[in-house]
């Protein structure tokens, strides 16, 4: 599922995005908890576990290795 908001005014972001994290709540329990790389979501707890699952450690000793002044990072 990709959760998503759009708001008339940046006034009123705050309050649509409450609604959308509401949403999300109501649904954890019929999702897997994983997510899509294509669709990053900053405020998910444990992220990086969410998009790379039991790759995130291989991944993170290849970015280490290969880019060891952190040149490239996550937003």
């Amino acid at each position: 599922m990709q959760y998503d908001v759009t708001t008339p005014t940046l006034e009123l972001a705050p309050r649509f995005v409450a609604a959308l994290r509401r949403l999300q709540a109501s649904l954890k329990d019929y999702a897997t908890g994983g997510a899509y790389v294509n669709y990053p979501d900053r405020d998910m707890p444990n992220w990086a576990e969410a998009y790379w699952g039991e790759n995130l450690a291989q991944l993170q000793e290849i970015k280490r290795k290969f880019d060891p002044r952190n040149l490239f990072h996550h937003a």
